[in-house]
């Protein structure tokens, strides 16, 4: 007598086909998506970690500054009063006493001197930008109550954490989300903002650091 095995009935099953997340649903089907409170959540912290970015470029700009100040500080007697002969000439602009390379790194050294004060400025714009309460967090000139149970400024304006509590705990879940879409928008365009003045910092460095070598340059060939 032979057995026989059927070897066919031993393969396991083929695995299902995975579903192809690029395929469109079917008609009357609704598409899957994110819940409002996750995508908020999500984008508040998106919106965080961009503004924190912003920060140490910023500081890493004053780290630059700092070393063509300080030079730009130990020689500025030399700028302002170039050491040079009293029979120097400028011919080009017909000017006597001073050598062109002279005024040249004079000028320079004033251009140097506005561009660093620019470069302060952009800077402390970046790092401490202020929220407006004017719209969705703020309160107008003439409603003096909180608005926002979100935001930290408007919440330290309750007082105390019985009246915070109640504030929040009367309010229904789509008002609630709304404060954080107000957040969302608010944390935005404060990040905007100090990115921009970032950009605006790294490019008047820049032209710092340029002025403050061609005035190096100049003082050196004197």
């Amino acid at each position: 007598m032979r057995l026989q095995i059927d070897f066919s009935r031993s393969k396991p099953d083929s695995p299902a086909p995975t579903p192809d997340a690029s395929v469109e649903p079917a008609a009357g089907q609704e598409a899957p998506g994110i819940p409002h409170r996750e995508f908020l959540e999500k984008a508040l912290g998106s919106a965080g970690d961009w503004t924190r970015f912003a920060d140490p470029k910023a500081l890493g700009v004053l780290v630059l500054l700092g070393l063509g100040v300080k030079d730009l500080i130990d020689h500025s007697g030399r700028f302002v009063h170039p050491r040079e002969p009293a029979t120097a000439t400028c011919d080009p602009i017909d000017v006597a006493g001073h050598t062109c390379a002279g005024l040249g790194a004079t000028l320079m050294f004033f251009a140097a001197c506005v561009l660093a004060g620019a470069v302060v400025i952009f800077v402390t714009h970046a790092l401490f930008s202020r929220t407006s309460l004017s719209d969705l967090l703020g309160r107008d000139e003439e409603d003096q109550a909180p608005k926002s149970r979100f935001f930290f400024g408007e919440i330290s304006r309750y007082g105390s954490q019985e009246k915070y509590a109640a504030a929040v705990l009367e309010r229904k879940e789509h008002e609630l989300l709304r404060d954080i879409a107000g957040q969302v928008y608010e944390i935005s365009r404060v990040c905007q903002g100090k990115h921009m003045a970032t950009k605006r910092a790294y490019a008047a460095l820049i032209a710092f650091l340029v002025a403050w070598a061609i005035a190096r340059v100049l003082l050196g060939v004197m």
